[in-house]
C-alpha cells in the first residue's frame, strides 16, 4: 500500500505506527520531511476547520474555515532518581502533579520509580523533564522513547 499526496478524501493509515515522517507547508509548499520517531498516535479527526460565517446587510457573503490540526503524542518513559532519604508518597506526588504523567511506577532497587509520560513534540518532553529536575527531590533522570507497543488486552 502506498501513500499519495492530494488524493482527496483517501484515508490511508495502519494502526500502530510507531514513525512517521511529518511534512509542514512553507507557502503552500511541502519541504523535506523530519523523522517524527517516537510517534505513538494521531488522531484521524482533525480539531479545528470551524466556519465562521461572515455577514454584510444581514446577507451572508463569506464563510471563512480556520487551518485544521491533527493531535500527535510521543510516549516515553523516565527513570527517576531520588535522594536516599525520599519517601515513597513523596515521590508520587513529585512526579504525579504533572498532567503528562500517565502513570508513576515506584522500584526496588535502580531507578526508584519510572513515569510513563505523554507529550506534544520533543519540545514539550524537555519541559517536562525539565520540570522534574527543577523540583529539588529528583537527582537523576534517563528518558525512553517508547518506539512501538503490544498489549495482552
Amino acid at each position: 500500500m502506498r501513500l499519495e499526496w492530494d488524493k482527496v478524501g483517501e484515508r490511508i493509515y495502519e494502526t500502530g505506527v510507531d514513525r512517521g515522517v511529518l511534512y509542514e507547508p512553507t507557502n503552500g509548499v511541502y519541504a523535506s520531511g523530519v523523522a517524527w520517531n517516537g510517534l505513538t498516535t494521531v488522531t484521524e479527526s482533525p480539531s479545528g476547520a470551524e466556519a465562521s460565517p461572515q455577514y454584510a446587510d444581514n446577507i451572508k457573503y463569506l464563510n471563512l474555515i480556520s487551518a485544521e490540526e491533527f493531535g500527535a503524542t510521543i510516549e516515553a518513559f523516565i527513570e527517576l532518581r531520588f535522594s536516599g532519604s525520599t519517601d515513597i508518597d513523596e515521590i508520587l506526588e513529585t512526579v504525579g502533579r504533572l498532567p503528562e504523567v500517565d502513570d508513576v511506577f515506584t522500584t526496588a532497587g535502580d531507578p526508584d520509580a519510572l513515569a510513563r509520560i505523554r507529550v506534544d513534540d520533543m519540545d514539550h518532553l524537555q519541559d517536562v523533564i525539565n520540570k522534574l529536575r527543577k523540583s529539588g527531590k529528583v537527582r537523576g533522570t534517563k528518558t525512553l522513547m517508547v518506539l512501538g507497543r503490544w498489549s495482552r488486552s
